[in-house]
């Protein structure tokens, strides 16, 4: 399994669209990681980080707040997504692992059907 922290200044960044490196974690079956490799963002936005997680063949991505044309794009590369995850990226894979991160789906927030995206302050969001 392949995952990608998103970060920027070496913690994980507030938005997906901000992040400046993606540290790419590779996962073994026994939940150990074998590799950790980080790799610059060229450019500003959604698709220069989207461009990575799919070159890299990522099956999940940990970020803090994602909008809706990220998310679509991981949905479609059929990655899982986890949000609001804030700090050391190291301790947010050790959180994954031992499944303590919550997967956004779509049918968890409304939110995800505007523009805006998810940003976790939805009041009728069953995600939060």
């Amino acid at each position: 399994m392949v995952v990608g922290v998103l970060c920027k200044d070496g913690t994980i960044s507030d938005h997906f669209e901000d992040t400046k490196e993606v540290l790419l974690y590779e996962i073994d079956r026994t939940h150990e990681i074998v590799e950790k490799r980080t790799l610059a963002v060229e450019g500003e936005g959604h698709l220069p980080v989207a461009g990575i997680l799919i070159k890299n063949q990522a099956n999940a991505v940990i970020c803090d707040e994602i909008k809706m044309n990220a998310f679509s794009m991981m949905k479609n590369l059929r990655a899982h997504v986890f949000i609001h995850a804030k700090g050391d990226p190291d301790e947010a894979i050790q959180a994954l692992l031992r499944r303590e991160l919550k997967e956004l789906k779509a049918q968890d927030c409304p939110e995800l059907e505007h523009e805006e995206g998810c940003t976790g302050n939805c009041s009728s969001c069953a995600y939060h």
